[in-house]
C-alpha cells in the first residue's frame, strides 16, 4: 500500500541535490537508502539492508559454558573481554 507523503524540491549543496524527508517516514539519522531508478524515470528509496548482528538477541555465554562444564578460571584477560 502507497501513501503520498508530499511533494518536495531538491536544492543544491555542492555538487549534489538533496531531498529533505519528513521524520514521519519511519526513518533514523544516518540511515543508509539505496536508490533505485526505473526505465520510466521514477526514483525508488529503500532501505539497504541492515547488519543482521544488529538485530539478534543478546547470548549467554556464562550459560553455556556451566552446560558445557567448560572452565576458564585461570584464563588471563587480554583485552577488554570481561571473564
Amino acid at each position: 500500500m502507497s501513501k503520498n507523503l508530499g511533494t518536495f524540491k531538491t536544492r543544491i549543496n555542492g555538487h549534489s541535490l538533496i531531498v529533505t524527508i519528513p521524520k514521519g517516514t519511519g526513518l533514523k539519522p544516518n540511515q543508509e537508502l539505496q536508490l533505485i531508478q526505473d526505465n520510466d524515470g521514477k526514483l525508488i528509496y529503500s532501505p539497504t539492508d541492515e547488519n543482521p548482528w544488529n538485530s539478534m538477541e543478546p547470548h549467554d555465554f556464562k550459560h553455556d559454558m556451566e552446560t558445557l562444564d567448560f572452565e576458564i578460571t585461570n584464563a588471563k584477560s587480554i583485552g577488554k573481554e570481561n571473564i
